[in-house]
């Protein structure tokens, strides 16, 4: 019974804490992340911690004392929980998987936001604010000098940061509604 309880525990703890950093990957076409989730996710990592260790001492004591195995299964699952978060949590900003075409910073000094394109003719588009961040993916297509991206209703969901059509010259993408910031390409 302790064991079903404690292994209970910590795989709820897992998969919480999972469901919690699956929104910083690259799962679905759009997503939201800040400082509640991220203030979040440390919380519980440190509570799986401490649970963790709770139950290893408890372990420790019962193969010591009452000379039990040792249960090596919370072991594994430490190191299964800390791999694939590292993994989720390096893959929020860097999409290690792809190779960049294109990278640009917009150029408005009241909105933060950046445009990556991939070599897959899938984009990143981000628009960040002081306590969050929000991310865009889709795909784009480029005609001519005229990059377009693929996204319907991309103005409305980055609040007018981004737009579909972009006029693509040596370091600038100008967008083709002047009512938008360019994007100055690094």
């Amino acid at each position: 019974m302790y064991k079903k309880i404690k292994y209970g525990i910590l795989v709820f703890l897992f998969v919480y804490t999972l469901i919690i950093n699956l929104k910083y990957g690259d799962y679905s076409n759009d997503y939201c992340s800040g400082i509640t989730n991220v203030i979040l996710f440390y919380f519980m990592t440190a509570f799986f911690i401490i649970v963790f260790l709770v139950f290893l001492i408890i372990d420790l004591i019962l193969t010591l004392k009452l000379k039990k195995k040792f249960d090596f299964v919370p072991v594994l699952l430490l190191i299964v929980f800390v791999s694939v978060n590292f993994s989720l949590f390096s893959a929020t900003n860097n999409n290690y998987w792809k190779s960049v075409s294109m990278e640009g910073k917009l150029e408005d000094r009241d909105k933060i936001g950046t445009l990556i394109l991939f070599t897959d003719y899938t984009f990143k588009a981000q628009n960040i604010k002081y306590e969050y961040y929000c991310a865009h993916q889709g795909k784009y297509h480029i005609e001519n000098d005229t990059l377009i991206l693929d996204y319907i209703g991309i103005e409305d969901k980055t609040e007018s940061y981004f737009t579909t059509k972009y006029l693509i010259s040596d370091s600038i993408l100008q967008p083709v509604n002047l009512n938008f910031s360019r994007i100055k390409l690094r």
